[in-house]
C-alpha cells in the first residue's frame, strides 16, 4: 500500500516541480521510497510502503513491458496469482516477470487484456494509468471504496492524490469552501462522495474511473455493488454457514499474503474475533493481535479481547490509554482527515494503529461485517418505520415520545423527517448516530448554508435492483455504499497509513460481499439476534459463552471527557465569539444545545462534537 499523486495539465499550470510537494504531503503513506514520472503535461508521484517484493525493482511509477503504460498504484489485488496464470495461458513463453509484486502483474494484465480486466480484480486499490500512445490518463478506484482517491478539476487542469492534503499543497489550487457540504457533514458526520469541503476538489466514487484527454474529463462507473445482487436469495442455514466459512477462510488466507510481518486488530467483538480466529487457524505459530483499552471501566473491552486471544492462541498485545494520552491525538485528528470528520472511533483506531506498527506492517481489520450481516440497530428501525401506522402517525408518535425522558426523546427524533422516500435512509442513519436531522439543520445553520436536500443520498429507496430489497436490506445498502466507504474505510485508511501500516478488510472480499448481499435477511437477524449466521460460524472457533455480551463498538469516553479536561474545546470553538467569527452556525441554537448537553442531556454529545469539529476546521482554514 502506498500514496499516489499526480496531474494532467495544459499550459504548464502544473509541472514537475509540483510532484515533490504532493509526495511530501503524503510521505507517511509510503516511508520506503519516493519516485516520479513526468512529461510536459503529465506527472505521477509515488510514495512506497513495501509489502510485496521489497527490492527497488518494484518501485513505482512502473512501466509496462511494452513501455506503453505507466502506473502509480496504491493497494493490493489479492487474486494477482490467478491473473498471472491468465497471462501465462495467454502469452506462453512471452510472459516474463521481473519482480514478485502484484503491481507488475496487474499492469501487464491491463496491457494484455485491456481495462476490462480491472473488473475481475479482487482487492483494494486506487491507481493512475498513463497511456503514452494515446496521451490519456486513467484513474480507477475499487468498487467497495476501500482505497481513497481525490481529484481537482478546474479550467482543464487535473490533479489527483490519495489524500486531500497533497492537492491543497499545490499553490495554484482553489480552496473555496463548499457551502453545500456543511449540511451533509452535520447530518452524517462526514462529507459523502463525490463531494469534499472544497468546491473544486472531489472524491472519486467507488467503482468509478476517470479518463483525462487534453482538456476533457470523462467520468464513468465501471463496476457496482448493484451488480452483485441476484434475483434469488440464500435460505438454507446449514449450507450457508458452510459456504460463508469457506469464503471467509479463503479471503483471510489471500489477505495474509505478504513479505512483511502481519497481525490482526482484535477488539473482542464478533467481527474482529472471527477474523483473528480464522487467521490463527491458518498459521502454525501464534499470530500477533492488538487491542487497546481505557481506564474508564465502561469503555474498556480489553479484557474480552484478552479472553478471545487466549482461547484461539494468538500472541496478544494490549495498550491502555488514559485521558491525558488522548488529548493531543484528539486535538490533531482533524489535520489527518483534512476536512470536517467526526467519527470519534478514529481516535482509538489511531492508537491501535501506532501500537501495532511497532511489530507489524500489515493488519487485518473487521470493517464491513455490520453492514453486510445486519449488525446495527438501524436495520430494525428500517423495518419498524416502514410500517404503515408509523409512517402515517409519525407526528403523533413524536409528540408522545417527546413527553418522556432523554431516552424517549432520542427515539422521538427517528420520527422527525418530512419525506419518506427522499430522507428515510440517511435520516435513520443520522439519528442512530445522534446527529442532526434535516429539520435540526434548518434551525442550526445560517442562510448561506441552507442546502438541505438529501434526496441524492436516499435514492437507494427508489432504485431498481435484480430483486426487491426489504427495508432492512435497503438501509444496509445505504450503509455499504455511503457510511462504510466515506466514514469507516476513510477512518481506517488515514489512521493506519499515518503510521505506514497497511490495513486489510477480509469481509469486503468480492466473493464475501456477493454472498452477503444475497443472504436471506432471516439468516442475518434471527430470533432478535443480529449477525446470526456470522455468530454461528464464530462459535465453532470460540465458545458462545465468551461472546454473549452487549455490542459496544470501538468507543471511547469522549462524552464525559468533554465535561472534564476537554471542556476547553467547547470554550474555544463554541463560544459566542468563535461561532460569530465563522458565521456558519446560528449562535443562539449552538448555545442552547451546549447548555442542554452540559446540564442534563447526554444524548446531545454527538451534536456538540459535530459542532466542535466543524468550528475547529473553519477557524483553522478560513
Amino acid at each position: 500500500m502506498c500514496g499516489i499523486a499526480g496531474y494532467y495539465s495544459k499550459n504548464l499550470f502544473f509541472n514537475a516541480t509540483h510532484l515533490p510537494l504532493m509526495a511530501n504531503a503524503i510521505a507517511h503513506r509510503g516511508p520506503d521510497n519516493a519516485s516520479y514520472y513526468n512529461t510536459p503535461k503529465v506527472g505521477l508521484a509515488h510514495r512506497r510502503l513495501s509489502i510485496f517484493d521489497l527490492t527497488a525493482h518494484a518501485h513505482q511509477p512502473m512501466h509496462s513491458a511494452c513501455k506503453r503504460y505507466v502506473i502509480a498504484y496504491n493497494g493490493e489485488v489479492y487474486n494477482f496469482k490467478e491473473i498471472a496464470q491468465q497471462l501465462q495461458d495467454k502469452l506462453g513463453n512471452d510472459f516474463k516477470l521481473y519482480t514478485t509484486s502484484d503491481t507488475e502483474i496487474i499492469l501487464q494484465a491491463i496491457a494484455t487484456f485491456g481495462v476490462e480486466i480491472i473488473k475481475t480484480f479482487n482487492g483494494m486499490f486506487a491507481f493512475a494509468l498513463y497511456d503514452t500512445v494515446l496521451d490519456e490518463l486513467h484513474i480507477y478506484r475499487d468498487k467497495m471504496g476501500i482505497k481513497p482517491l481525490y481529484y481537482y478539476w478546474h479550467e482543464g487542469n487535473f490533479a489527483f492524490a490519495s489524500e486531500l492534503k497533497a492537492i491543497t499543497a499545490l499553490p495554484q489550487v482553489l480552496t473555496t469552501l463548499n457551502n453545500k457540504a456543511v449540511a451533509q457533514f452535520l447530518h452524517l458526520g462526514f462529507i459523502p462522495a463525490p463531494h469534499t469541503i472544497y468546491t473544486t476538489i472531489f472524491k472519486l466514487e467507488a467503482g468509478h474511473c476517470i479518463t483525462i484527454t487534453k482538456d476533457k474529463l470523462v467520468l464513468n462507473k465501471y463496476a457496482s455493488v448493484d451488480e452483485l445482487i441476484s434475483p434469488q436469495i440464500i435460505t438454507n442455514q446449514t449450507e450457508a454457514k458452510q459456504q460463508l466459512n469457506q469464503l471467509l477462510t479463503t479471503a483471510v488466507q489471500q489477505q495474509l499474503q505478504s513479505d512483511v510481518p502481519y497481525g490482526v486488530f482484535l477488539s473482542g467483538g464478533t467481527d474482529s474475533s472471527l477474523i483473528a480466529a480464522i487467521a490463527q487457524s491458518l498459521n502454525t505459530t501464534p499470530i500477533q493481535t492488538f487491542s487497546i483499552g481505557f481506564n474508564e471501566k465502561h469503555y474498556n473491552e480489553a479484557q474480552y479481547a484478552q479472553q478471545v486471544a487466549a482461547h484461539i492462541g494468538t500472541q496478544h498485545n494490549q495498550l491502555i490509554v488514559s485521558q491525558m494520552d488522548a488529548i493531543p491525538v484528539i486535538q490533531s485528528m482533524q489535520d489527518l482527515y483534512d476536512e470536517p470528520y467526526a467519527d470519534t472511533s478514529a481516535i482509538p483506531t489511531l492508537f491501535v494503529a501506532e501500537f501495532a506498527r511497532k511489530q507489524v506492517t500489515v493488519a487485518l481489520s473487521g470493517e464491513g461485517a455490520d453492514e453486510l450481516f445486519h449488525g446495527y440497530g438501524a436495520y430494525k428501525w428500517a423495518t419498524r418505520l416502514n410500517n404503515w401506522a408509523f409512517r402515517n402517525g409519525k407526528q403523533l408518535f413524536s409528540t408522545a415520545l417527546n413527553l418522556g425522558n432523554a431516552r424517549y426523546k432520542r427515539v422521538a427524533r427517528l420520527f422527525d423527517y418530512n419525506n419518506y422516500a427522499q430522507q428515510i435512509r440517511s435520516h435513520i442513519y443520522s439519528q442512530e448516530q445522534y446527529n442532526f436531522s434535516a429539520n435540526d439543520i434548518t434551525k442550526l445553520v445560517t442562510k448561506d448554508y441552507q442546502y438541505i436536500d438529501f434526496t441524492a443520498l436516499n435514492d437507494v429507496t427508489t432504485k431498481q435492483y435484480n430483486r426487491t430489497l426489504t427495508p432492512a436490506e435497503q438501509q444496509a445498502y445505504f450503509d455499504i455504499t455511503i457510511p462504510l466507504q466515506d466514514d469507516l474505510l476513510t477512518k481506517v485508511d488515514r489512521a493506519t497509513m499515518r503510521y505506514g501500516l497497511e490495513a486489510r478488510v477480509p469481509f469486503l472480499d468480492n466473493d464475501v460481499v456477493r454472498f452477503a448481499l444475497n443472504l436471506s435477511p432471516d439468516l442475518k437477524t434471527k430470533n432478535g439476534t443480529q449477525k446470526h449466521l456470522l455468530k454461528q460460524i464464530l462459535y465453532s472457533y470460540v465458545p458462545q459463552s465468551l461472546m454473549e455480551r452487549p455490542k459496544q463498538g470501538f468507543a471511547l469516553p469522549l462524552q464525559q471527557w468533554l465535561k472534564q479536561d476537554l471542556y476547553f474545546m467547547i470554550n474555544d470553538y463554541l463560544s459566542p465569539q468563535a461561532v460569530q467569527q465563522t458565521g456558519v452556525l446560528n449562535n443562539s441554537e449552538v448555545q442552547k444545545i451546549v447548555q442542554q448537553f452540559i446540564q442534563h442531556d447526554p444524548t446531545l454529545f454527538r451534536r456538540v462534537w459535530l459542532m466542535i469539529v466543524l468550528q475547529k476546521w473553519l477557524l483553522t482554514h478560513q
